[in-house]
């Protein structure tokens, strides 16, 4: 079909999107995340992330657990997309195989908000993730409150299935999560200006979230190491490669949980 702008690739896509999740059983934790790949030929679907190593490319909306691509989705771009294409309908078609297994969802504030965490918790998927203070359904009143904290200091709201927490780190930080309650503490640790390291009491759902996130931000690195891609002015190919990259690395991941230590 010359109308879509994936038709070179559309079959290896497809192929790899039914045995990626066949071959493994994820863990407790699942990570929805974004990532780029590199590309600077001319093209509708290209997209600009100046948070990402590389700036320009094709965004992929990606779910992994434990160092495995259990499944993705290329963006094709606002022209491009179908309007089926919210944050809030990419993650529920990512995770729709795994809906009843009380998995915890790890996310981003690209992807986060009230709604979203709301159904994804009818379908017993528990998430915690930063949020923009802007959402509908954030309380404004936490935002006001975390605005005059000290630093590593934190404030809460909850309801009977969601807390809405605060945090003043280098800037106001706020998570969304119906993992956690209110009173649920955990800890941090930062260097202080001597180097030495400082545990800073903080709310659980804080911690949890630094320490569970870096999953697809750590598999996109790992193929950062080893990838096999070649320059191209056209984009398909940088997607081929890419797909190979991360089945390369998927191949691994089975490879050492069947063989731990192996490699």
């Amino acid at each position: 079909n010359m109308n879509d702008p994936l038709w070179h690739v559309r079959y290896l896509f497809q192929s790899l999107q039914h045995s990626f999740p066949q071959h493994f059983t994820p863990g407790r934790v699942l990570v929805a995340d974004e990532e780029i790949i590199a590309c600077k030929a001319r093209s509708l679907m290209q997209q600009y992330n100046k948070s990402k190593h590389h700036i320009w490319g094709y965004k992929v909306n990606s779910l992994e657990s434990d160092g495995y691509l259990l499944n993705f989705e290329i963006y094709l771009g606002k022209r491009l997309s179908k309007s089926n294409n919210s944050p809030a309908e990419i993650v529920q078609r990512l995770v729709q195989p795994y809906y009843g297994l009380s998995h915890w969802l790890i996310m981003d504030t690209f992807f986060t908000s009230v709604p979203l965490y709301q159904f994804l918790l009818s379908k017993k998927v528990y998430c915690v993730g930063t949020i923009l203070s802007n959402r509908v359904g954030f309380p404004k009143e936490l935002v006001t409150e975390t605005k005059n904290l000290q630093q590593f200091q934190f404030t809460t709201r909850s309801t009977s299935n969601m807390c809405a927490i605060g945090f003043m780190d280098k800037k106001p930080v706020y998570l969304l999560s119906t993992i956690h309650n209110s009173t649920e503490l955990g800890s941090i640790t930062r260097h202080s200006t001597t180097g030495q390291k400082v545990i800073h009491q903080v709310h659980k759902a804080i911690e949890d979230y630094n320490s569970m996130r870096s999953g697809v931000d750590t598999l996109d690195q790992r193929r950062g190491y080893r990838h096999l891609g070649q320059v191209s002015r056209r984009p398909w190919p940088r997607m081929v490669w890419w797909a190979v990259d991360m089945a390369i690395e998927n191949a691994y991941t089975l490879f050492d949980r069947k063989f731990p230590g192996k490699l």
